[in-house]
């Protein structure tokens, strides 16, 4: 499982990168999106700084949502998050059924939560 999880990150990683630095952007012939967002900051109870890669990948208004939490002081994982959902659009509100999963540094299941998020545009 590691092994599957650790070539999915590298090739998210890397394949965009490649693409993009012989000058052309990959083209998708289906509708979908994908984003990598960086955050790195000090936790300061627990006086140590962490580092979350938030790896979003959408198409057909569903998306799987990676994030893996990095120890930098350890230089370790320390958890990740899994999340699964439907963005269903009602008029002027976002209504997003989900299915998100955290898991320990091995990998095993801390928890399992079944959602519904509202974003509401005005």
């Amino acid at each position: 499982m590691k092994n599957i999880i650790t070539v999915a990150v590298a090739g998210l990683l890397t394949v965009p990168g490649l693409a993009l630095a012989e000058g052309t952007a990959p083209a998708l012939p289906l509708p979908v999106s994908a984003f990598v967002e960086p955050d790195v900051y000090y936790a300061i109870d627990a006086e140590q700084i962490n580092a979350e890669v938030k790896m979003n990948v959408s198409a057909f208004n569903a998306y799987l949502e990676v994030i893996p939490t990095f120890s930098v002081d350890d230089l370790e994982l320390t958890s990740s998050t899994a999340e699964l959902g439907y963005n269903l659009e009602v008029n002027v509100a976002t209504v997003t059924p989900y299915v998100k999963t955290e898991l320990d540094k091995d990998f095993n299941s801390d928890d399992t939560i079944v959602g519904i998020k509202a974003h509401f545009g005005f």
